[in-house]
């Protein structure tokens, strides 16, 4: 049987060529490569060789052309020709038809460079990966079917390390502590709530968030003791059962929420056991309901959470990822927020700076439904779309699974104002 010789011409997004990789098996792969791109083929390179070191992959060889020293600009007909007789020429030469079988991926690369790749040798084969379709079409032969990679999964996290070299999954420990299940119950509590604020302009959560916040007892310079008494009198001047059932769903993990004849209690700052927990009713349920309702929609194994990017090999904090989505061979970074505190007043520009390390993914804002009066008024909240539109951020305002879904189509994902928010929570759609 002949040896497999897979040549492939690399270019800004290169996940068809890896996932072709990974269902041909070649023996040896050669990345063509522009001076821009030989940053992208080294990430697409280390990956492959990190894929075949696993045990159950066979190992696999790969050279990068052109040889160092030597730069190609692709759309340079006289560079590349000279490239192409001067080296390449010579190079595919080594490898005898009868020993090996040398196919070309042609997906990437500009159109002068993949031209004068086809016409510069007799490939035995052809391939093509087309954006939005999930498989192999062989060029020059109609009567082969294409080949279907629906078998071949990559996770959001090896997709980002196709563009960025140092992409790390950070462990979520309250997730390990509490279990997914109890805190699934908190989480579904608090998104209870969040869409009876959004539907009937009031609920429980809403009157303790706000007496929280005016309290400051999660700031560091206002708080002394571990333990925050609300009164009843502060809470409500009606019935109480709503906020002494919301207080034992606030519970379902952790119980640190007193609930009594004086009030409820909460822990502050200074009380140090309490802080995961304390994060989790801030914000963080709400990525635990953003990464199932994704994974209902795009499939477990195309959503990770909590990546981050380290810009230096020293770089111990690096930038975090709320959620990454890989769907239909598009990388989306999602930010996942409940409201807008003062130090999130730039997230549209932290995003774009995200997106823009990575060059070319996409990028998202999953946004808790309360999230709609954090704007002063109507203006504002145009304003606000407006920054995302012209940076190609997709707001989201993420009220049920299937809002969430459509962030992947070209409808409007968030009303401006009170009509167009009737609408979408009625029908899914501004």
């Amino acid at each position: 049987m002949k040896k497999k010789l897979y040549v492939i011409i690399v270019s800004a997004h290169n996940l068809p060529e890896y996932k072709a990789c990974l269902k041909l098996k070649p023996d040896k792969v050669v990345l063509i490569a522009s001076t821009i791109m030989r940053n992208k083929a080294s990430l697409l390179s280390n990956q492959l060789i990190v894929n075949s070191n696993d045990e159950h992959n066979k190992k696999i060889d790969i050279d990068v052309l052109p040889s160092a020293g030597t730069e190609i600009e692709g759309n340079d007909y006289i560079e590349l020709n000279k490239w192409l007789n001067n080296e390449f020429k010579s190079y595919i030469a080594e490898f005898s038809s009868d020993e090996w079988h040398i196919t070309l991926n042609f997906t990437g690369g500009t159109k002068l460079l993949s031209a004068l790749i086809r016409s510069a040798y007799s490939w035995q084969e052809e391939h093509y990966m087309a954006l939005g379709r999930n498989d192999i079409q062989i060029i020059g032969n109609t009567a082969t079917a294409p080949i279907a990679l629906d078998d071949i999964r990559v996770s959001p996290d090896v997709h980002a390390s196709l563009y960025h070299p140092r992409v790390k999954a950070k462990q979520n420990k309250y997730l390990k502590k509490c279990g997914h299940n109890s805190l699934m119950q908190v989480a579904s509590a608090l998104m209870k709530q969040h869409n009876m604020r959004i539907r009937e302009s009031a609920c429980p959560w809403q009157v303790i968030s706000e007496l929280i916040k005016s309290s400051k007892i999660f700031f560091p310079q206002n708080v002394n003791d571990k333990w925050h008494l609300f009164r009843w009198e502060e809470i409500t001047d009606g019935d109480r059962q709503p906020f002494i059932d919301l207080a034992y769903q606030l519970n379902s993990a952790e119980a640190y929420i007193t609930v009594d004849d004086n009030g409820l209690t909460f822990p502050t700052l200074m009380h140090k056991e309490s802080s995961q927990w304390r994060n989790f009713i801030k914000g963080d349920w709400f990525e635990l309901i953003m990464i199932q309702w994704l994974a209902e929609f795009a499939g477990e194994s195309e959503v990770v959470s909590n990546i981050v990017f380290h810009e230096e090999a020293d770089d111990e904090k690096g930038r975090e990822a709320d959620i990454l989505v890989s769907h239909k061979g598009n990388l989306w970074a999602c930010e996942v927020k409940v409201d807008i505190a003062k130090s999130d007043r730039d997230i549209v520009n932290q995003q774009k700076l995200l997106m823009e390390k990575f060059g070319g993914i996409k990028g998202a804002f999953l946004l808790a439904p309360s999230f709609y009066f954090s704007f002063k008024n109507s203006e504002s909240r145009e304003a606000f779309l407006k920054d995302c539109n012209v940076n190609h951020i997709k707001p989201c305002l993420a009220v049920s699974p299937r809002h969430v879904a459509e962030i992947f189509t070209g409808k409007n994902t968030f009303p401006i104002n009170d009509e167009q928010l009737a609408r979408y929570l009625k029908e899914g759609s501004c």
